[in-house]
């Protein structure tokens, strides 16, 4: 009867193991092939926005109907980034270009007082 208590804590253990190494993997690669641009906004046209990144190079991103804007955890636009904003840019390649899936800037959203 030990010996069977025994293997279901290893086995208890085995299995808790695998469930947090498939959480991580999910964590880890939550944006799949995206590639992350973070930076300070230098300049916003129609459909592109230009990032100086912090190793100080330009990186300029396309945008699409399709991108979403969200400025300090709330729904935004296009038209609520300036330059001089600090932003996080989830982007995919398509072609030779970057198109952003969505557009991250402003303040962290505040924790509310039930979370604290």
């Amino acid at each position: 009867m030990a010996k069977q208590k025994r293997n279901d804590v290893v086995h208890g253990k085995i299995v808790f193991i695998l469930l947090v190494a498939l959480v991580f993997t999910g964590w880890l690669y939550g944006h799949g092939n995206e590639k992350h641009v973070m930076g300070v906004v230098k300049s916003i046209g129609a459909d592109f926005v230009t990032v100086e990144t912090a190793n100080h190079q330009s990186q300029t991103v396309q945008i699409t109907a399709q991108t979403k804007f969200i400025r300090s955890g709330e729904p935004s636009s296009l038209h609520d980034l300036k330059a001089g904003d600090r932003v996080v840019i989830h982007a995919k390649l398509s072609g030779d270009k970057l198109e952003a899936t969505e557009v991250k800037f402003g303040a962290a959203p505040k924790k509310s007082a039930a979370a604290k």
